[in-house]
């Protein structure tokens, strides 16, 4: 990819292979200026099954975690140029 030419967020996604139940979800600002952010919906991006579950996203570059319930995942600042990578696992209600 000609990072010249492409400005935004790029998301990508992979399920875990070690029967962890979470997926390995990376955000890159291809922007070499500005800052960005982005509202990540994980149903329409194919990590929850539906708004409803309750959802614990990790960030992977500063340890803390995040519990989410309506199936959106803010993330406020991704720097110029770089990335977020994150850790989420999706339950239904009551598990």
């Amino acid at each position: 990819m000609n990072c010249k030419k492409y400005s935004g967020v790029e998301v990508f996604r992979v399920k875990a292979m070690d029967q962890g139940g979470y997926y390995g979800v990376l955000l890159v600002n291809w922007d070499s200026k500005n800052e960005a952010s982005l509202m990540l919906d994980l149903v329409l991006s194919g990590i929850s099954p539906a708004s409803y579950y309750n959802c614990k996203v990790t960030d992977m570059w500063f340890p803390s975690i995040f519990y989410v319930a309506n199936g959106l995942y803010e993330v406020a600042k991704i720097p110029p140029h770089g990335n977020v990578a994150l850790m989420i696992s999706c339950k239904k209600p009551g598990q």
